[in-house]
Formats: structure tokens, sequence, C-alpha cells
């Protein structure tokens, strides 16, 4: 795979990546979503 002039095998691509991993905006997402989820969990399955 050609990546920015560079040859990099799937391997180092993997390793890269998982370096690169950064979860906090995630987690900050994650957080923000919590309230609407038990909104959901109230709401009727049948309408």
């Amino acid at each position: 795979q050609l990546i920015d002039g560079e040859i990099k095998k799937p391997t180092a691509l993997y390793t890269d990546a998982r370096q690169k991993a950064k979860f906090d905006r995630l987690l900050s997402l994650k957080k923000s979503f919590l309230p609407a989820m038990f909104q959901t969990s109230k709401d009727r399955v049948f309408k």
C-alpha cells in the first residue's frame, strides 16, 4: 500500500493506527449521549 510516497506493509499500518488512537473525544461524546439514551428507554416501544 502506498501512503504519502512510502510503501508500508499492512502490519506497519496496524501498529501505527494502534499507537495514534486517542479516546478522550470518544469518551466525552459517550457521556453526552447518556441522557438521550435514558430518555429513549422511557419511550413506548409500539406507538
